[in-house]
């Protein structure tokens, strides 16, 4: 009889260690795929930050090399074909200005026709 209870007691108490066994096998099996998870982030991460890095180096360059070339421009003067064309233009004004005030003075001989009222809209 005693016996027959510590032989019971045995099997609880196996049947409580393999349980034990079986859910710290699972913790196990989670936290190294917690970490390889982890790892793999840490990776991509880092080589995002590289080429996050490669792409704004290139991009600084880009811009200062834009810059030298606008200020090499700009010393230079207008070029041939815009000082051409602000020649035309100016030639343009000059010739339609006698116009426009000619425009102007008649406009302002002539009397104003009374603006009819602003029907309120429905």
């Amino acid at each position: 009889m005693e016996f027959d209870m510590y032989l019971e007691r045995e099997i609880e108490l196996n049947q409580l260690h393999e349980d034990i066994l079986s859910r710290r096998e699972v913790l196990l099996r989670h936290s190294e795929w917690r970490l390889g998870h982890l790892e793999r982030k840490r990776a991509d991460s880092a080589a995002n930050s590289a080429l996050a890095k490669q792409r704004n180096k290139t991009l600084l360059e880009d811009i200062t090399k834009v810059q030298s070339e606008f200020r090499g421009r700009a010393s230079k003067g207008p070029s041939p074909k815009l000082q051409a064309f602000q020649e035309s233009y100016h030639a343009m004004l000059e010739s339609e200005i006698p116009v426009w005030k000619e425009g102007l003075r008649t406009a302002k001989k002539s009397p104003r026709s009374p603006r009819p009222p602003i029907s309120p809209q429905r």
